[in-house]
């Protein structure tokens, strides 16, 4: 009977140091990809509109089209996403023009870095914003984006 005991002891462990093992490996390869610089040929809109039509496209194509008050919030100040848990913090940032908004510090170059290629001003590689909806929104949301 101690024998059992003995190899149901060990089965736990190897399960309990495999299981480790696993989460290790995982958070590791996902600090990597975190941190993964890209290089990215930014090629900015010849012309960004500004008018009331353009703004009012803008506002569309960010609330219907490109769903881009669902992650960063109604009037786009940004939120949280996923509150503190055992699977940490995810919050999107304030894209306005306002105290703490990126709109203050991002060029256009930055906004097409993002939107397009989904990667920070820095080139480190963000959250892809509706990859599957990119190419053909891109630009229609830049320009709205830019204007407004």
């Amino acid at each position: 009977m101690r024998r059992v005991f003995r190899w149901i002891g060990i089965a736990v462990a190897a399960v309990v140091v495999l299981a480790l093992l696993g989460a290790a490996t995982v958070a590791v390869a996902s600090w990597r990809r975190i941190g993964r610089v890209h290089t990215v040929n930014v090629v900015v809109p010849r012309s960004i509109p500004s008018d009331t039509a353009a703004i009012e496209r803008g506002k569309h194509l960010a609330t219907a089209m490109g769903s881009c008050t669902y992650c960063h919030g109604p009037d786009l100040g940004g939120q949280m996403i996923q509150e503190p848990s055992l699977f940490g913090t995810l919050a999107a940032p304030n894209l306005t023009r306002g105290a703490g908004g990126l709109g203050t510090t991002f060029t256009d170059a930055d906004w097409v870095r993002a939107i397009r290629h989904g990667a920070a001003g820095d080139a480190q590689r963000g959250l892809r914003v509706h990859e599957r909806d990119r190419p053909r929104r891109f630009d229609r949301v830049l320009e709205a984006a830019a204007g407004s």
